[in-house]
């Protein structure tokens, strides 16, 4: 006699749009607060949280979800739908990171700041000397990246030489370029193959890999180094 065995029809992934509102939901129940007091503690009208939460509305925008990370009190990646650490979901309150560079495509001399204030780990040695800090950003260079990075965003990296971290494939960080006396720090997405690195931008702009021979060194001596680690990006201070 032929047993017949049924299967179960496999459950279809959830939309990211829709983790995004179950962890939406979620946090409001956490921190016991309505989605209208969300919406008016970070600055949008009512029914944007509302139609995102209703299914009306299945498109976020970039700011709008960078608001809501920060009033739900949860990294930009949980909130997207791209992380799922439970221990990410509250960020601990810490001191606010030292801001010690401006990301740009725009050569300055070395040992003047960009933004004008004193960075003495980039003017005096090009290297932090502390595990974290933050960066300016204030270009569109990564504009496309899956949690997309834009001007007037922050982003927190990981000193790379610090942590003793080596460049690995899929990575974005933050890069130091130097010719002729003057340098810029670019944010990259590295893809490293077994004879070269190529780092990459994911904007709307044609912008050319940078590609070199070997790996790329975390040495500040060199003229082209990997100063950070990108561990997070937050919206405009």
């Amino acid at each position: 006699m032929t047993s017949v065995v049924k299967l179960r029809k496999p459950k279809t992934p959830k939309r990211r749009s829709e983790v995004t509102v179950e962890r939406i939901r979620e946090r409001c129940v956490e921190l016991k607060i309505t989605p209208h007091t969300l919406a008016r503690n970070i600055g949008v009208h009512a029914s944007t949280v509302h139609d995102l939460l209703s299914g009306k509305s299945r498109e976020i925008k970039i700011d709008t979800l960078v608001k809501l990370a920060t009033g739900l009190h949860c990294s930009l990646a949980y909130v997207a739908g791209l992380d799922q650490d439970i221990n990410l979901r509250v960020a601990p309150r810490m001191p606010p990171l030292p801001v010690i560079g401006i990301v740009e495509d725009a050569m300055r001399p070395i040992g003047l700041p960009p933004s004008g204030k004193a960075m003495s780990a980039l003017t005096q040695d090009k290297s932090p000397t502390y595990g974290d800090f933050r960066l300016e950003v204030r270009d569109d260079a990564m504009a496309q990246a899956p949690i997309p990075i834009v001007h007037g965003m922050f982003v927190e990296c990981v000193d790379m030489r610090g942590a003793g971290l080596v460049v690995e494939s899929g990575r974005i960080y933050a890069i130091v370029k130097t010719e002729n006396g003057r340098s810029c720090i670019l944010l990259r997405r590295a893809r490293v193959f077994s004879d070269r690195t190529e780092l990459h931008a994911e904007s709307n702009s044609s912008i050319d890999p940078i590609i070199l021979i070997g790996t790329l060194s975390t040495d500040p001596d060199m003229s082209l180094y990997a100063m950070g680690l990108v561990i997070n990006c937050i919206g405009p201070q």
